[in-house]
């Protein structure tokens, strides 16, 4: 027996187990569909002998990092005189599924603004649904939320949010949280339509990027000229434009799954004057990104107040690009260009006067020539 294993201490090894029991807890369903073992029961894995236990019909195991029999007894015998084993699976509460979900937005690469308003709505729904339950049913929580007068994308986020949570829990400790009734349709109430982008007159546009500073121009002339989201801007980076040639534009923006809102690649074409802002930013970059964290929000509201007209937001220049594009543009290429997956969508920045309507039945107008 070598020196590693003589000095291997069976209760120091079990403490130091217990302090990370709930966090290495999995399912070993191989375990499972052979046997069921008692409580306890040492099984030789891949050499390793591993503490198994039946519980609920889940087993348990965990590695005790050794291949001498007689240590591993003894670090079994340790965990059973104090009580450690099998372990006890606590329920998991919502408080705790939240803040597994906010703990991991880092790591996705989230920006602090989308961190704080997660933060501010797992503090809502908590005083809501109450932070100590261990289990949700998401038609309820819907209902209960419609009826205080919530719109239904306010509602999705929410339950998003939740169901996140619940899913990195159900990594981390088996059998916590519970989802009821899972995966709604949540269709967004009327409330929330006036609250959608709103197309800007071209004259007013001009008059609103002149009063703006130069970094806030640019951002709002690149919004104009591509129709991206203010959290795609935030995410967009150098290494995502590529030069193109023979396509009629001279590059391509590619927008990476993880930097869009619907998590899905797309493909966005750049205009000389889109080309040259973001070389502009090349010369004068000191990160990866090409906009960054920065918000002119006070900015644009300042100008709106000193021209005396409704505030213009970055969603209204999306609108405006959307209004503009689609009018002389294929409908689902513009769907696709914007990043929405149903045309229903893309539709409301159509708008179909009755001139529009009727000119529809002049298509094969004199193509029949025997008709005199």
């Amino acid at each position: 027996m070598g020196n590693s294993l003589r000095a291997l201490d069976p209760n120091a090894t079990a403490a130091r187990w217990r302090s990370g029991t709930r966090k290495y807890l999995k399912r070993e369903d191989g375990f499972s569909r052979r046997r069921r073992h008692g409580e306890g029961a040492l099984v030789q894995v891949r050499g390793i002998y591993t503490l198994v236990s039946s519980r609920g019909g889940r087993s348990l195991s965990r590695s005790l990092g050794t291949r001498n029999k007689r240590v591993a007894n003894s670090i079994a015998k340790a965990l059973t005189a104090a009580g450690d084993w099998p372990p006890v699976i606590g329920s998991v509460s919502l408080r705790e599924v939240l803040d597994l979900e906010l703990s991991d937005m880092p790591r996705r690469g989230c920006s602090l603004a989308w961190r704080k308003n997660c933060e501010y709505m797992a503090a809502s729904i908590c005083r809501i649904a109450g932070g100590d339950s261990t289990s949700l049913s998401t038609r309820d929580y819907e209902s209960r939320r419609r009826f205080g007068g919530v719109s239904g994308q306010t509602i999705r986020k929410e339950l998003q949010l939740i169901l996140r949570g619940a899913k990195i829990s159900t990594e981390s400790w088996p059998g916590g949280f519970t989802i009821k009734s899972a995966g709604l349709a949540i269709r967004s109430n009327p409330i929330s339509q006036q609250r959608r982008g709103v197309a800007v007159d071209d004259s007013v546009l001009r008059l609103f990027l002149a009063a703006l500073t130069r970094e806030a121009r640019v951002r709002c002339e690149f919004v104009i000229m591509t129709g991206l989201r203010a959290c795609e801007m935030r995410r967009i980076e150098f290494r995502d434009v590529e030069i193109v040639e023979g396509w009629p534009v001279p590059a391509v923006l590619t927008l990476r799954a993880e930097a869009t809102k619907s998590r899905r690649q797309r493909e966005v074409g750049l205009c000389n004057d889109a080309l040259h802002i973001i070389e502009e930013k090349r010369s004068l970059a000191e990160g990866p990104l090409i906009f960054g964290e920065a918000n002119y929000k006070k900015q644009m509201a300042a100008a709106c107040r000193r021209l005396a007209i409704r505030n213009i937001h970055l969603r209204d220049l999306r609108s405006t690009f959307a209004s503009r594009a689609i009018v002389n543009h294929d409908p689902v290429a513009v769907m696709r260009a914007l990043g929405h997956r149903d045309l229903s969508t893309t539709e409301r920045y159509l708008e179909t006067t009755r001139t529009r309507l009727l000119d529809v039945a002049t298509i094969y107008d004199g193509f029949f020539s025997h008709r005199t």
